[in-house]
């Protein structure tokens, strides 16, 4: 078992070290996947492709304030960008200069936790326990720097409650996406 407050990294972990199949499905609790075959695809394009780690699939981003009709499809295909040294480090989307990959899917460094990974890959490049928030970008940038590969597969989609309407963040969502790598505008 876990310690009260463990925290979501360390939650994760345990999830992994606990399933007794090949592959398994992560997503955070204000994600839905309303497409029985969102999580087939993203199996498929694990067995196309032995190498990759895991494969994310694409939101439909709504809010659940306003109602469950999907305002925007928000697909993080995102890569990293170290600078030469190695001591900076930005995030940016790829805009699909990613390697293809079979099933319409695409090599990239990160996607959104809505993803099917394979559970050895998993256990071996877990989360940061001492991350107990804001785990995302070190679990990507930990699998990049391994060289594990990581898919994204625009066809696979899950509903997604955003915290923002729209395009308009505030409170707890506006801070979250101010601290996030993905939205630095200098590097690291």
């Amino acid at each position: 078992g876990l310690e009260p407050d463990a925290g979501l990294s360390a939650g994760r972990n345990e999830c992994v070290r606990r399933v007794h199949t090949p592959f398994v499905a992560l997503l955070d609790d204000d994600t839905l996947v309303h497409d029985g075959g969102a999580l087939g695809t993203l199996v498929r394009a694990l067995r196309d492709d032995p190498a990759a780690a895991l494969a994310g699939g694409c939101y439909e981003e709504f809010s659940a304030a306003r109602g469950a009709r999907p305002f925007r499809k928000s697909c993080f295909d995102m890569r990293f960008w170290p600078s030469e040294d190695g001591g900076d480090v930005s995030m940016r989307h790829s805009y699909g200069d990613g390697a293809s990959a079979a099933g319409g899917c695409r090599r990239v460094h990160a996607t959104h936790n809505f993803f099917v990974g394979r559970t050895a890959a998993l256990r071996r490049f877990g989360w940061d326990p001492r991350q107990t928030v804001m785990e995302h970008e070190t679990f990507f940038y930990q699998l990049y720097l391994n060289e594990q590969p990581v898919l994204a597969c625009p066809a696979a989609r899950a509903l997604h409650n955003s915290s923002c309407d729209g395009d308009e963040c505030s409170g707890d969502a506006l801070a979250y996406e101010k601290r996030s790598l993905r939205n630095t505008k200098e590097p690291l």
